[in-house]
């Protein structure tokens, strides 16, 4: 979220029209440009609470034996065009901004953006990501690559792939054993939030992946669909 005092008043102004939208304000930045500024506000779908998942038999649903989950349809550019009226009313009408001319930049969050917490994972369940685990001695640091199947409030389900997929946050070389206790090196696995230190989506260049080419956008790395809106 917005770091700076301007940025907290922008994020506090504009959360509510936003939020009526279906989506949530994900950053603000406010940065100077000569004599006006430039806000920066990224906006996400509003998933709500994102419920908690177990490894325990009782919750899986799935063929492979874990939560049965959809993928979450990326924020379009349609979707940002109306939350960029929505924030400019909501700005042109309060004080967040002082006086000052701006130029205001609505966009979605792009691949390249780090996934830190549930609603992140929740989001990209389907796509292929890499996590790099915190850890308990041998285990420290080490990644994982695999595909998203289920991402919960305090888990999360991958099913393991890519030349570190024999790792799965341990020792090369030692078994990995999955969630129901099966040492298959391709099997789902489930890994706690509290030790995935950080998770990065993986660009598929072989997959047609209609979601990824809704969030590059023009092909700007670190964000997605955008609207920009100037303002005098």
């Amino acid at each position: 979220m917005g770091e700076s005092p301007v940025a907290r008043r922008v994020e506090d102004a504009v959360s509510g029209a936003v939020r009526a939208l279906g989506l949530l304000v994900e950053d603000v930045t406010v940065t100077p440009a000569g004599k006006r500024r430039v806000v920066r506000i990224t906006v996400d779908r509003d998933l709500g609470d994102v419920p908690p998942l177990r490894p325990d038999a009782s919750e899986r649903s799935g063929n492979d034996g874990i939560p049965a989950q959809a993928s979450v349809p990326a924020v379009d550019l349609d979707a940002v065009a109306e939350a960029t009226r929505a924030i400019s009313e909501v700005l042109d009408d309060s004080d967040a901004l002082g006086s000052a001319p701006y130029t205001l930049e609505v966009t979605s969050p792009g691949v390249g953006r780090p996934l830190t917490v549930p609603r992140h994972f929740r989001r990209n369940v389907g796509r292929l990501v890499r996590l790099t685990l915190e850890g308990d001695g041998d285990g420290a640091g080490q990644r994982v690559t695999g595909r998203l199947l289920a991402a919960g409030a305090d888990l999360v389900w991958l099913r393991p792939e890519g030349s570190d997929a024999d790792q799965g946050g341990r020792p090369k070389g030692a078994k990995a054993k999955a969630a129901g206790g099966s040492a298959a090196e391709n099997e789902p696995r489930s890994y706690p939030l509290a030790r995935i230190a950080r998770g990065d989506v993986q660009v598929e260049f072989g997959r047609v992946d209609e979601a990824l080419l809704a969030d590059e956008g023009d092909g700007d790395e670190r964000d997605g669909d955008h609207f920009d809106d100037q303002e005098d």
